[in-house]
């Protein structure tokens, strides 16, 4: 029986028609996974952000996503789909398999690294006071900011006081030390 499936299957798979469709299939998951795994990696990088996904994750979920979403594509193209509505269907069935694969594949909670921001009514906007506040805030850190500036050069600069005592030949160590003693360390003028 098995013999007989697996001779089916390769008289299947010798067809001319079927090795053009996976051919034209694995070309389109190939480039489609390329582009879906930049857009997860570079594109946060350009803009400046960190991408939420490691580059294994994004491989793994976008070659899966490919996989299952450009022979599905494909075939619907084949069928009179045009070629943009062929392709969407294929990621709207695909990505989420892909997401789904990477969650069970890999430990802990994936997010899918291409969340969408809430619409421009459900954001919410900052009010007045809020950006008063902000304001406010930014204002004081400048402060503290130049405050640290002055002290950090007053600290640089600073040198510590001196005190000179001046003796005169006649007057004994001793009676120095008394008269600072007494005078509660402040410097006597000798004539």
């Amino acid at each position: 029986m098995i013999k007989l499936a697996g001779q089916a299957l390769k008289s299947f798979f010798s067809q001319p028609s079927v090795q053009q469709f996976a051919k034209k299939a694995a070309a389109n998951a190939a480039i489609e996974a390329g582009v879906g795994v930049a857009t997860e990696q570079l594109l946060p990088r350009v803009l400046g952000a960190r991408p939420e996904a490691s580059l294994g994750e994004s491989i793994l979920r976008q070659g899966v996503s490919s996989a299952i979403g450009s022979p599905i594509a494909s075939v619907l193209e084949d069928k009179g789909l045009p070629k943009s509505v062929a392709n969407l269907t294929g990621a709207l069935v695909g990505q989420p398999a892909g997401q789904a694969f990477v969650q069970a594949a890999l430990p802990g909670n994936q997010t899918y690294p291409l969340g969408v921001d809430p619409e421009p009514h459900q954001a919410g906007y900052a009010q007045y006071g809020q950006l008063m506040a902000r304001q406010q805030l930014e204002a004081q850190a400048e402060r503290e900011r130049y405050n640290n500036m002055i002290n950090l050069a007053l600290a640089r600069n600073y040198n510590p006081p001196s005190f000179i005592h001046h003796q005169s030949s006649g007057t004994p160590p001793q009676e120095v030390a008394m008269n600072l003693v007494k005078s509660g360390f402040s410097a006597p003028s000798y004539g």
